[in-house]
């Protein structure tokens, strides 16, 4: 539940405007799978995954025709040191998804 929050945190940060979370109550510990939904400066949608199961986030852009999700950029695992594997690699992504890095 803190690597979820503490990513979505941090992708907000980065200029993302939160637009939902589901499921709409995080804290269910039924849901295998949670995301936050986001909008970026130039109006892309993305959300950030979060893999409770296997502890690894994701950043994900819509597809053509808006039914499915694409992954993009590495996916950042949950780990001992450094706490998190490509990190920083998730946030120029994440910049780059909010419109605030080219």
């Amino acid at each position: 539940m803190r690597s979820y929050t503490l990513l979505r945190e941090l992708v907000r940060d980065c200029g993302g405007t939160l637009l939902e979370e589901q499921p709409k109550d995080i804290k269910d510990k039924k849901a295998h799978i949670i995301y936050a939904l986001f909008e970026g400066r130039t109006n892309t949608r993305f959300r950030m995954c979060w893999d409770r199961k296997e502890e690894r986030g994701t950043l994900q852009v819509q597809g053509p025709g808006g039914d499915e999700w694409l992954p993009l950029g590495p996916e950042v695992s949950k780990g001992r040191r450094p706490p998190y594997s490509n990190l920083y690699e998730f946030m120029v992504t994440a910049e780059r998804l909010a419109g605030t890095r080219i």
